[in-house]
């Protein structure tokens, strides 16, 4: 949540120099002009404000709802993010001339940008919204898309909705509740909309992501369970032979004593015999040794 301080007493010392004033007015950079590097700081790191056209803003503290949803986002992020990017939470990035601003979290590329001599552009953006209102999560929206991030995502705590910013239709685009947010080059696998606003998910595509990074414990413990598993097949497979050479010992000797009693067997009951299970196949040779018959 934003807190516009352009009207209070607020000391100028809580802002980096060449701090704006209200002076300036809003507006985007020409197609000419030169952004400055993405850490080029306005706002004094470390301090809780924001400058959005030129405009100083203090960021709130938040309520668990909120904050709860950051720290989810979080976690996600640090499941499923390739390990040539970073990811990051409140980090400023200077959009234009007249605006530093820090997304709730965002991803950007591991290494120095040679241009600036500085960090990497963020690709992915998120803000989380809860009670802030959708004018400014527009506002900012549009400077981030013209600052050059590729992504621009919103997740709303009130209705578990996670949004995309469309830049050719310059408004909010819901995702579908089963909708994959999809980015290779960031993300080592697809993360389920559900992820972002359900716990239970989280932790199961947090479990996937960490696999798929290769991940040294979860990795042991696959394994590990594959052993278990090949080991569990193999004692079945073995089990399943001893029964059935009990049972073809068994039918061998029913026809054995059929033979000794000269009791013909007939086609039927030669079909009879191979579908007889362990106790019925014990009966019909303990009555060919003491009644030689079959029935």
């Amino acid at each position: 949540m934003l807190s516009n301080l352009m009207s209070s007493s607020r000391p100028p010392a809580l802002l980096a120099p060449g701090a704006l004033s209200s002076s300036y007015a809003a507006r985007l950079p020409s197609h000419d002009e030169v952004l400055p590097a993405v850490d080029a700081r306005i706002v004094m790191p470390e301090t809780p404000f924001e400058v959005i056209d030129g405009q100083v803003y203090e960021t709130m503290s938040a309520d668990p709802p909120h904050a709860k949803a950051n720290g989810q986002l979080a976690y996600v992020l640090g499941g499923c993010v390739r390990d040539t990017h970073h990811y990051a939470i409140d980090m400023l990035m200077r959009a234009n001339r007249f605006s530093d601003m820090a997304p709730d979290a965002s991803v950007y590329a591991k290494g120095e940008n040679p241009a600036t001599g500085g960090r990497w552009l963020e690709e992915l953006v998120f803000e989380v919204k809860d009670s802030q209102d959708w004018p400014d999560l527009v506002r900012k929206a549009r400077l981030f898309h013209t600052r050059g991030v590729r992504r621009i995502f919103c997740v709303e705590v009130p209705h578990s909705a996670v949004w995309e910013w469309s830049s050719p239709n310059d408004r909010w685009q819901q995702l579908e509740a089963d909708a994959l947010l999809t980015d290779e080059a960031c993300l080592v696998r697809p993360i389920p909309v559900a992820a972002l606003v359900n716990a239970a998910a989280a932790d199961d595509i947090v479990a996937l992501g960490l696999l798929a990074k290769g991940n040294l414990v979860l990795h042991a413990r696959e394994q590990a369970a594959q052993r278990h598993g090949e080991q569990r097949g193999e004692q079945r497979g073995e089990q399943r032979g001893k029964q059935q050479g009990e049972l073809e010992g068994l039918r061998q000797a029913v026809l054995d004593l059929c033979e000794m009693a000269t009791v013909t067997v007939t086609p039927a009951q030669h079909r009879e015999l191979a579908s007889m299970g362990l106790e019925q196949l014990n009966a019909l040779r303990q009555r060919l040794k003491t009644e030689r018959r079959w029935e």
